[in-house]
């Protein structure tokens, strides 16, 4: 079986391709990123489709795949089997909307390539043409990029045994095993402590000890159901009890309601009175803002009385320090006047003493020169111009005596008075009597009192005026002549009288604010409920017993009446528990109690039950044993088979480089050079890809056979030397191989050149 052609409309990079095929060996030729991967993959989606799954970090293969350009993965594959011909058709379209998840739609058909027949299918076009699902194709005729990660070999293993032991990959020998073991646990464990023909045993000796208790669980019945009777009419009694106590509430309810319409018209009239007193009280203007103007106009009169007192007091008191300040500053003059005379007539003296002294010297000095000068040249020898000489010297000399005795006493009028000279002798006499007083400022002074204390008596004039004006409001008039004393006296029984008539006024407007909110309460609690329906109903209740008993209830027996109800109803619902309990109980007591031949009937089922589960467990125990065998048997001869040509297939490719080429159980392969057997884990990658290559290459053989699909190796030999890689390539297209194909894709121009000879065909991309 081989692919004859490809038909690719859109898939991944690649758009209206068409890729013919030969029996025998292909390669296909290309640089990297030319399509050669995705040539590959159209194969498998043909066959089986793409996963809609990411896988770690890559993208899901349906967003990979799907050509941008048109939303769709689409495309044919002709595969021929000996002289029959296929033909699958594959169209897989992708659709998302903004705010959506991506939406699908696959359609895949079989077609007989011939008559163009349509073939139904029954799972994917792998499985019915090849027989095996993706996993196995995926796991050995599909060899990918080897980048150091393989299967395991264990669970391929156990996947090939499963296909060829029941043509499910997924249906394992050791899972049917394990499904019919816990069959077997489900009927009876090994130590016969479980399962359901342990449990039929011991409902069995149940039913047997049932039976013995039917008779008296019978008897129990009938004592119960007494019971029950008398509970229900305990219960039914209660309810009529309850209902007339309901009643009764109803009909006291109804009565509270009309009492309260009564209030509230009593209230509304008392109300209208109280507005109207009020009214009344309030007419004249008599509030506490009155009593307010009057108390302030009390205290201005008290405070301007105390004020013009003041005034008065302090006029008087200035008027007496001006008068002494005044006579103060008289003898202050006269006394600077005096000073000033007598250190006139000193300073006067001096002058003239001083004059007189040096005038006379000078003459005695002259005269006395002269008669020197006379006497000396005896022009006029005579002593008596040294006489007159001496006799004016002697009066120069007393009247310097003179003048320094009126010094001295003008010095000691200065230290009098402690001035510094006669100029500031009148300022140091003011000083000496404590400052000259400020006689003309006094005065001013006492001017402006006198000027306040006559407008502060005028103001009073006024303000008493304003009094008598508010009195009147309250005592009438009064005599106009009064001194401001009895206006303060008219202003505090004016104040009183209005204290008393404030504090009747409030007193009623806070019974009326009171009554009012009483009124709006409950106004507010009979707003929705009809007055007229009320008292109709009144009417009503009134000609019924519960009505006359109700309408002579106040409100806290109504309450109690309340209380008894809800007490009533308690005891309703216990009653009405009790008795549930009770039926509950009959009812299981009847549920449970059952007649003897019944229970011998089930007690005779049972035993057929354990007969047939004891039959199921001896076959489930043989099927177990048998099928174990059969797995075995069936390992034993495939195994030795897959080793053989991987073996083979492994030491052609080396020319016989390895003494020996080994495979164990779990597909793991080992090398024998030189005496020593090494893992291939310990050797070079190629020699790795190698034994990969050649397992799988017999996994296909022994799996497939005769039909066998084509053998697709991306890129699979980049590590394989040349030499190995001529002998694969001698391999994979020997007369041998004429009836299988192999597809070989590749980056590299060497793999054409080695498989040219040989005829292969090449494809270049």
């Amino acid at each position: 079986m081989y692919i004859q052609e490809l038909n690719i409309r859109s898939f991944g990079t690649l758009c209206d391709r068409t890729v013919t095929f030969s029996r025998g060996l292909n390669i296909v030729e290309g640089k990297n990123e030319s399509g050669k991967s995705t040539l590959a993959m159209f194969i498998k989606f043909i066959l089986y489709g793409l996963s809609g799954r990411a896988t770690g970090s890559a993208l899901p293969e349906r967003k990979r795949y799907v050509s941008w350009s048109t939303g769709q993965a689409a495309g044919s594959m002709t595969v021929a089997d000996g002289e029959k011909l296929y033909r699958v058709e594959r169209t897989l379209t992708l659709s998302s909307h903004e705010g959506q998840r991506e939406l699908s739609h696959e359609t895949v058909q079989l077609f007989n390539a011939r008559t163009n027949a349509p073939i139904p299918l029954e799972g994917s076009p792998g499985e019915v043409l090849f027989g095996v699902p993706e996993s196995i194709f995926l796991n050995t005729v599909f060899v990918r990029q080897i980048d150091g990660t393989r299967p395991s070999g264990a669970s391929l293993l156990t996947s090939i045994e499963n296909l060829l032991f029941s043509a499910d990959e997924n249906v394992c020998t050791e899972k049917a095993v394990e499904r019919l073991d816990a069959a077997r646990r489900q009927i009876l464990y090994k130590n016969g402590s479980g399962g359901s023909l342990y449990a039929r045993r011991a409902e069995r000796s149940e039913a047997a000890a049932a039976l013995c208790e039917a008779q008296e669980k019978n008897a129990s019945l009938l004592r119960a159901e007494e019971e029950c009777k008398t509970a229900a009419e305990e219960a039914d009694a209660l309810r009529e009890r309850i209902r007339r106590q309901e009643r009764l509430c109803e009909c006291g309810e109804i009565n509270l309601l009309k009492r309260r319409f009564d209030a509230l018209g009593a209230m509304e009239r008392k109300l209208g009175a109280m507005d109207k007193t009020l009214a009344e009280k309030t007419s004249g203007g008599i509030d506490r803002e009155y009593l307010g103007a009057l108390a302030a106009c009390e205290d201005r009169l008290r405070e301007e009385t105390e004020e013009i007192g003041k005034l008065h007091a302090a006029a008087q008191a200035l008027a007496v320090k001006a008068e002494k300040a005044k006579k103060t500053a008289e003898k202050i003059r006269r006394d600077a006047d005096d000073a000033e005379a007598e250190a006139s007539v000193l300073r006067s003296r001096i002058k003239r003493l001083g004059a007189a002294a040096g005038t006379l010297l000078v003459c005695a000095v002259l005269v006395g020169g002269g008669a020197w000068l006379l006497d000396h040249f005896d022009v006029f020898p005579s002593p008596i111009p040294l006489a007159v000489a001496g006799v004016l010297a002697i009066l120069g000399v007393i009247c310097l005596i003179l003048r320094r005795r009126d010094r001295t006493a003008l010095e000691a009028l200065l230290r009098e008075w402690d001035a510094v000279d006669a100029d500031g002798l009148r300022y140091a006499v003011a000083q000496s009597h404590g400052g000259m007083p400020e006689a003309e400022k006094l005065a001013d002074e006492l001017q402006f009192l006198s000027a306040a204390e006559e407008s502060a008596v005028t103001k009073q004039v006024q303000d008493a005026q304003h009094a008598r004006t508010l009195v009147t409001r309250v005592l009438g008039e009064g005599d106009a002549a009064a001194d401001i004393e009895a206006v303060r006296a008219r202003l505090g029984a004016a104040r009183a009288q209005g204290e008393v008539l404030c504090a009747e006024t409030e007193a009623l407007q806070k019974e009326a604010e009171t009554l009012r909110g009483r009124y709006s309460i409950l106004t507010e609690q009979l707003s929705g409920t009809d007055e007229a329906l009320v008292r109709r109903q009144f009417a009503d209740n009134i000609k019924t017993e519960e009505g006359r008993i109700a309408s002579g209830m106040d409100a806290a027996k109504v309450e109690e009446a309340k209380k008894e109800l809800a007490a009533l109803r308690r005891a309703g619902q216990e009653a009405e528990q009790k008795r549930h309990a009770l039926e509950t109980r009959l009812a299981a007591q009847r549920a449970v109690s059952v007649s003897p031949a019944r229970l011998a009937a089930r007690v005779a089922a049972l035993d057929e039950e354990i007969d047939a589960l004891s039959s199921r467990h001896e076959a489930y125990c043989l099927a177990i044993d048998m099928l174990n065998e059969a797995a075995g048997a069936m390992r034993e001869q495939v195994l030795p088979e897959i080793v053989a040509d991987a073996c083979a297939s492994a030491n052609r490719i080396s020319d016989g480089a390895f003494e020996a080429i080994g495979v164990d159980r779990a597909l793991s392969m080992s090398f024998t050079r030189g005496g020593r057997t090494y893992d291939v884990e310990y050797l070079s990658e190629g020699t790795k890809d190698v034994a990969y290559i050649s397992l799988r290459r017999a996994l296909s053989d022994v799996l497939f056979g005769g039909k066998r699909p084509p053998l697709l190796y991306d890129e699979s030999f980049a590590r394989v030397d040349e030499e190995r890689l001529t002998r694969i390539l001698d391999m994979l297209g020997a007369p041998s191989e004429e009836d299988a194909q192999s597809i070989l894709f590749t980056c590299r121009s060497l793999e054409g050149t080695l498989a040219s000879a040989a005829g292969a065909r090449i494809v270049k991309l």
